[in-house]
């Protein structure tokens, strides 16, 4: 279950805002969503290996300490110095490095075998699943995109990410709510790389290959272990034209969009929309996005391609929702 926060005015969903996520262009009205509840997602426990910080046996390349953690994503986090990193490499670097790719590739191929994820991996050429994340304390970097600094006076530690075969280039959102978590998991390697200041605080700003992205995050702790009350990351409200995004009054009525074919980042293949109530609950199963209105049989489902595709079908939602005289 996702939870998505949107700004309205006088009933009316915001676009425009001051927000920036690095790697995203220009600004836009925020809109947190937050993975608090999908803890356990993929495993079905937040700490699929039981504890939150662990000696990992990688066949040919020995053992290193690593934090797994299920949140929204499943990921290995890894001190950067452990895979010989600095942290601060461009998704370049670390792609144009065979052997360190393949120490990744080895680690994470180890974890999937020892959650259970064996045939999914094996039967995959660039496995999506898990993520590796390797985290550094904060230090001063320039961006690969644009070659701006990012001060390490402006961000909480600095993460590079990689799956499918190749490093991220900024941070997906689910990392980045996984992320979050970790970082409020004593002892865990993200955790042990937190600034002091984001210990006082739900705010953690997360510096990436494209610059910054804040999540905020609360974990507390329970007599069955730590349990996840919040791990929210925003997101961008982007301006949509109307004629890509129109009402559907009647829930016999569906919606075919060529969002895909003219904007780059809509991945909406079909979408059928019976929205009415104030509360909305989200889900996401087997790429699809269901949106669910509290107090009403009505709902709401988008089916799209990637998870960011599923994510910034929000705002197009907004824009939908608010044809019916909506409130989110």
């Amino acid at each position: 279950m996702i939870f998505a926060d949107v700004r309205v005015k006088a009933g009316v969903p915001l676009v425009k805002g001051d927000l920036a996520i690095g790697g995203v262009p220009g600004t836009g009205s925020p809109i947190g969503l937050d993975f608090s509840h999908s803890a356990g997602a993929a495993t079905g426990n937040l700490l699929p290996f039981g504890e939150h910080l662990s000696v990992l046996d990688v066949p040919g390349y020995g053992s290193l300490e690593v934090s797994v953690i299920d949140c929204a994503n499943l990921v290995i986090f890894v001190a950067a110095a452990s895979l010989g990193m600095q942290g601060t490499e461009a998704p370049m670097e670390i792609d144009g490095n065979q052997q360190l790719v393949a120490r990744i590739n080895a680690i994470r191929q180890a974890v999937a075998y020892r959650v259970g994820l064996r045939d999914y991996w094996d039967s995959r050429k660039a496995p999506a699943s898990p993520f590796l994340v390797a985290v550094s304390q904060s230090t001063s970097y320039p961006t690969f995109t644009t070659g701006s600094m990012v001060e390490a006076s402006s961000i909480d530690l600095v993460c590079r990410s990689f799956a499918t075969g190749t490093t991220h280039q900024a941070m997906p959102v689910t990392v980045t709510s996984c992320t979050g978590a970790a970082c409020r998991i004593e002892g865990s390697v993200a955790n042990r790389m937190l600034s002091a200041r984001a210990r006082e605080r739900d705010l953690i700003e997360i510096g990436h290959p494209s610059g910054t992205i804040a999540v905020e995050s609360r974990v507390q702790a329970t007599a069955s272990g730590p349990e996840v009350t919040l791990a929210r990351r925003g997101a961008l409200s982007l301006r949509v034209p109307n004629e890509l995004v129109q009402p559907v009054h009647h829930p016999s009525d569906r919606l075919r969009s060529d969002l895909v074919s003219k904007r780059p980042w809509g991945f909406i293949q079909d979408q059928r929309l019976r929205i009415k109530s104030n509360a909305l609950a989200l889900k996401i199963d087997h790429g699809v996005l269901q949106i669910r209105a509290e107090n009403s049989p009505r709902c709401c489902t988008i089916k799209a391609s990637t998870l960011v595709g599923l994510q910034q079908c929000l705002p197009r939602l907004a824009r939908a929702i608010h044809h019916t005289n909506t409130r989110i």
